[in-house]
């Protein structure tokens, strides 16, 4: 399987479906102002998405954060996917992501503009006096109703948005946005300007940026380890699997029915591989004649 090239530049990626952990391991936290749905699929089908209620939801609710610091100040890629409805806002401009705390300088965001339906996006940043535009604003409207891929580059100081692979708004102006915090559909502190609509697929990539802008077709590749486990008599079977990294660990637990397992690590680098002979956790010796198996030197690929 294909690995990614720029995973080292990955400063946090979520894919909003089932799994709401950040892959690169960061902290994570979800409010229940924000929920996982599967009412319009996500952006690559059927499955589960973020639903993002808008500013009807009760205001005093916190919505989903990743707790890491993005330098935006040098070349970067912001990747997700979304969906809107009446425009992605209720009655004033709704954020989409926001990078840094409202009111920090360097903090940047892409809002749905409130006075827009269908859609039209923003591009600010914060440089210290407050909310600007950073991209000089376009009304361009984004259907409603449908999944939408967006992209926003920096190239050297030229700062240009992407809708769905064609180039949406562009800019060329100094500036070094970034901040800590990532807040997804919603502003920073309690969740204010609530993005209404779906996401899901969220990447983001600083240090470089992503050449390529065209629609994917297959989530974004991260490190994975996968495999089947058969019992004694090569049927499959539920077991507990740890992969170790050096001081990272992670874990998973194979299908009862197919033998299958998934685990995510953070890294490319080599793992060890346990399959313990017990489906508990934490592990205690099994009742039967299996043994645990170690795999060394196992090495993730890509979904």
């Amino acid at each position: 399987m294909a690995v990614d090239a720029q995973w080292a530049e990955v400063v946090c990626m979520l894919p909003l479906d089932i799994n709401t952990n950040d892959a690169r391991g960061n902290a994570t936290e979800f409010g229940s102002a924000f929920d996982r749905q599967n009412t319009v699929g996500n952006a690559l089908g059927a499955g589960y998405a973020l639903q993002c209620y808008g500013s009807s939801f009760n205001p005093h609710q916190t919505g989903p954060s990743v707790d890491v610091y993005v330098n935006l100040a040098s070349n970067f890629s912001l990747q997700m996917a979304f969906y809107t409805e009446d425009g992605g806002h209720g009655s004033a401009d709704s954020v989409l992501l926001q990078i840094g705390a409202t009111g920090d300088s360097g903090a940047l965001r892409i809002i749905a503009n409130g006075t827009s339906n269908p859609c039209q996006l923003r591009v600010q940043h914060d440089a210290g006096a407050g909310w600007v535009d950073l991209i000089g604003f376009v009304a361009t409207n984004i259907t409603d109703d449908a999944w939408h891929w967006l992209q926003l580059d920096r190239v050297t100081n030229t700062f240009t948005l992407w809708i769905d692979g064609v180039q949406y708004s562009t800019e060329t102006v100094a500036a070094s946005p970034g901040g800590q915090g990532v807040y997804i559909g919603r502003a920073s502190g309690v969740s204010q300007n609530l993005f209404l609509g779906w996401i899901s697929q969220l990447r983001i990539t600083s240090g470089s940026y992503r050449a390529s802008h065209a629609v994917p077709i297959a989530p974004w590749p991260r490190p994975t380890l996968t495999g089947t486990v058969l019992d004694m008599a090569g049927l499959p079977v539920e077991r507990v699997i740890f992969a170790f990294q050096r001081a990272q660990a992670v874990q998973a637990m194979s299908d009862p029915i197919t033998g299958v397992y998934t685990a995510y690590p953070t890294s490319y680098d080599e793992h060890m591989v346990i399959r313990i002979d017990t489906d508990t956790d934490p592990p205690v010796d099994g009742a039967g004649v299996e043994n645990g198996m170690i795999y060394d030197r196992v090495t993730p690929g890509s979904p």
